[in-house]
């Protein structure tokens, strides 16, 4: 059962490698644009990301894994994406603080996602609607990257020290 459950995240570790390989390859051939690379290597992503919200509605154990192990490879080829916008837009003197930042936030919704998974299961006594609600979710974010993202290019760096550097000394 172990290796089961091991099974999608080693297929989205695989994927994940290859979709930033991808993806670094059309920006430096000049085959898509930055902007059109992101988000067509997000949209992907995430739409395998959708697979979570099938498992419900399967009642083979293989079919199941199988839909996991899309939806987690997908999250992965997302996350290839995601985790390289500090180094696409940040100055280089604050893409640590940048991707720091951005961490915190990814965190949060890791901190939140369990407590609102529980409270579906104990509500409905099942995980089918949590995994359904995931599925909603990541509807949101296929939508939010595709229309409200706009085009990726580096914030203007006007020397010195860091915006955010700037903004803490501040206060």
């Amino acid at each position: 059962m172990g290796m089961v459950a091991a099974l999608p995240l080693l297929c989205g570790m695989v994927i994940e490698v290859f979709a930033g390989w991808a993806s670094d390859r059309l920006v430096h051939k000049k085959v898509l644009s930055l902007t059109a690379t992101r988000k067509l290597f997000l949209t992907i992503g995430l739409l395998m990301a959708l697979c979570i919200g099938f498992a419900p509605f399967t009642d083979s154990v293989f079919m199941t894994v199988f839909l996991l192990c899309v939806a987690k490879s997908g999250t992965t080829v997302a996350a290839s994406q995601v985790w390289a916008l500090p180094g696409d837009v940040a100055p280089k003197n604050s893409v640590s603080i940048v991707a720091g930042l951005q961490n915190t936030v990814s965190n949060m919704g890791g901190a939140v996602g369990p407590i609102i998974t529980g409270a579906i299961v104990a509500a409905t006594g099942s995980f089918n609607w949590a995994l359904i609600f995931s599925a909603i979710l990541v509807v949101i974010g296929i939508i939010n990257y595709l229309f409200l993202m706009g085009k990726i290019e580096p914030i203007n760096d006007k020397g010195g020290k860091s915006p955010v550097l700037n903004a803490a000394e501040q206060h």
